[in-house]
């Protein structure tokens, strides 16, 4: 799913989820910057920070952010888990 902030710009894509307990999404992973795929990278987003709408038949969902923020956001990276 594509990510927008309040001014319509395309910010990022919803990547993952991160599920707590088996049963609560505690974070969205969404991938930024980068051009074709390239240099991109993926930071975490607190879900209550997400408002899903729909917009020429088409869900999306938008965020109170700019593409200069998230780019300055902390990394998001996968833990090894055993």
């Amino acid at each position: 799913m594509e990510v927008y902030n309040k001014q319509n710009e395309n910010i990022g894509e919803v990547e993952d989820l991160v599920i707590k307990d088996g049963k609560t999404i505690s974070g969205v992973v969404v991938s930024v910057g980068g051009f074709l795929g390239i240099g991109e990278r993926y930071v975490l987003l607190d879900p209550s920070s997400i408002v899903l709408n729909m917009r020429d038949d088409t869900m999306r969902a938008y965020v109170n952010t700019s593409k200069d923020e998230l780019s300055e956001a902390p990394a998001f990276t996968y833990e090894k888990r055993d």
